[in-house]
């Protein structure tokens, strides 16, 4: 079964600092291999004088394909707009979640959100750990 995460792309606040709109991209993926490079600075080459570059990885979500209202079960009365890459945005306002104030508070409304989808599971941190 495929993941589903939610990323967001902005969280739009009053001046008292309560949370009027949230702008989401909803990806299906799985769990991989990331690789990236990274310099160790305690490890310098005695040729180049400059520090080794290192391969380093870690498990984490990798996102095949974003998702538009129409693959998600849950998001029938949902405005959707296209940002300027051509990705499918999902816009959430007050009237979905209520009065909040927290990015912690977005995070689990986006998370609530994600479970109402019943044909794929949903991601977070504890899915790489439980596995």
């Amino acid at each position: 079964m495929k993941l589903l995460a939610s990323k967001p792309k902005y969280i739009k606040r009053d001046n008292d600092g309560v949370v009027l709109e949230v702008a989401t991209f909803f990806v299906e993926g799985d769990i991989g291999t990331i690789r990236w490079n990274d310099t160790d600075t305690g490890n310098i080459n005695p040729a180049t004088k400059r520090p080794v570059v290192v391969e380093k990885s870690k498990l984490g979500f990798i996102g095949e394909r974003d998702l538009s209202t129409a693959d998600l079960t849950f998001t029938e009365f949902r405005e959707e707009r296209i940002d300027r890459r051509g990705r499918p945005i999902i816009m959430y306002d007050q009237r979905h979640f209520g009065l909040i104030r927290t990015e912690e508070e977005v995070f689990n409304f986006l998370e609530s959100e994600t479970k109402k989808d019943t044909s794929r599971k949903p991601f977070n941190k504890g899915v790489l750990s439980n596995g």
